[in-house]
């Protein structure tokens, strides 16, 4: 055996095939003697080259596709959560002014009967100097009556007609929100998959590319195609790893608590390391605060309920995990652009909205701790500039996230 079949041979041990119907090495250095059998290689190189684009973009087409509905039906979900919570509010006032009313009849009853064995009208109109004003007192006691006895039991049937449809309320949110649940996996499942394709597609189609470049020159002899070829496996695998030191850098940069001078006047200001309870802010600075609550959407331009705080910040501002806990979904997300979730457990779940793909630092599955750099403002989506949206989730209710955070520290 020559030393270049060992070192060929090593080689082809070395980097595994790009896919299972990709060439190999070995492959490409054979086909290089015959011109018939180069042309050959590159067309198939080429396909594969076709094949892997071509499938990665179907990957990120379902994977915003499936996003899209999970947050079309998480949407459905948040709007019947409002209207939920809208009907409990009013029923709650129904029956406490229906309680008050009540109260206000019992309240004539013992008054009225404190004048033992006697007519109960004549008691209130003893004190009357003639008849006519007695019974004219009399008319009026009897008028009031009816009048707040009318009222009580308008204000009882409107308490309970409001308490009836608030339960068919609940039952209609719970329901959207299990129909969430279910979209949820989907879509994570898609964006996983997405992902692992773009990964693998960056990664194959450099070897590819590479092979089909040392197939193409008929300058090289055979040692030199095989010494350019390590050449650029070499410096694509030093590509990746300065990439990824890069990212790490800027990552532990982000991460770098800024001075209290450059801290947003709104509610938290600067949160600095996670509480004693483990929780912290999802941004460190920002411009604008919006607080979670039913209002106007600025762009659709209807009264919808806002799930989420939102945070105005410039595109690339670090986001961070407000506790420790496993990234379940990162990927697209229809109107809001892309998503992170982050299950904490106990029910509890973090929401951050509109990153560009770009700006989405994690995957699902991924394990995180409180303060870590998960992602970056952006203004993917329906959005009017560059901010976070930030939601809180217990059970896949959507609750106040500063309040939360703030009961915890943070």
């Amino acid at each position: 055996m020559t030393a270049l079949t060992v070192a060929v041979a090593s080689f082809v041990i070395a980097v595994p095939a790009a896919a299972a119907t990709a060439p190999t090495w070995a492959d490409v250095l054979e086909a290089r003697k015959s011109e018939a059998a180069a042309e050959s290689k590159a067309a198939e190189i080429t396909a594969l080259v076709q094949q892997l684009e071509t499938a990665t973009a179907a990957a990120k087409q379902t994977a915003a596709a499936r996003g899209k509905e999970l947050q079309t039906a998480q949407d459905a979900a948040d709007t019947a959560t409002g209207k939920y919570d809208t009907l409990t509010k009013q029923a709650s006032t129904a029956r406490s002014e229906a309680a008050g009313a009540e109260e206000q009849i019992a309240a004539w009853s013992a008054y009225l009967s404190r004048s033992a064995g006697r007519d109960l009208t004549a008691s209130i109109t003893a004190d009357s100097d003639t008849l006519l004003e007695r019974l004219g007192t009399a008319s009026k006691v009897t008028d009031t009556m009816n009048a707040a006895l009318e009222d009580a039991a308008t204000r009882a049937g409107t308490a309970e007609a409001l308490t009836k449809q608030a339960a068919a309320a609940r039952r209609e949110r719970d329901r959207l929100q299990q129909k969430a649940a279910d979209t949820f996996a989907a879509a994570t499942a898609a964006a996983t998959e997405a992902a692992e394709a773009e990964t693998a597609q960056r990664s194959r189609k450099q070897e590819l590319t590479d092979q089909l470049a040392v197939l193409r020159d008929h300058t090289l002899n055979t040692e030199s195609a095989y010494a350019e070829a390590e050449r650029r496996r070499v410096a694509a695998a030093r590509a990746e790893a300065a990439r990824i030191a890069a990212a790490a850098a800027a990552a532990r940069a982000a991460q770098t608590p800024p001075s209290t001078a450059d801290s947003a006047a709104a509610p938290g200001g600067n949160p600095g390391a996670a509480s004693s309870s483990g929780w912290t802010k999802p941004i460190r600075s920002y411009s604008s605060y919006q607080a979670y609550g039913n209002r106007l959407h600025p762009i659709l331009n209807y009264y919808r309920l806002h799930a989420g705080d939102d945070f105005g910040a410039a595109c690339g501002t670090g986001l961070y995990a407000v506790a420790a806990g496993t990234v379940t979904y990162a990927g697209p997300y229809g109107d809001y652009g892309n998503l992170i979730t982050i299950d904490h457990g106990g029910g509890v779940t973090s929401n951050y909205a509109h990153m560009f793909s770009s700006g989405v630092l994690v995957r699902a599955g991924q394990k995180v701790s409180a303060g870590q750099t998960v992602a970056a403002v952006g203004n993917a989506g329906l959005s009017t500039g560059c901010h976070l949206h930030f939601e809180i989730r217990q059970n896949g209710t959507p609750v106040p996230p500063t309040p939360f955070l703030n009961a915890r520290g943070a």
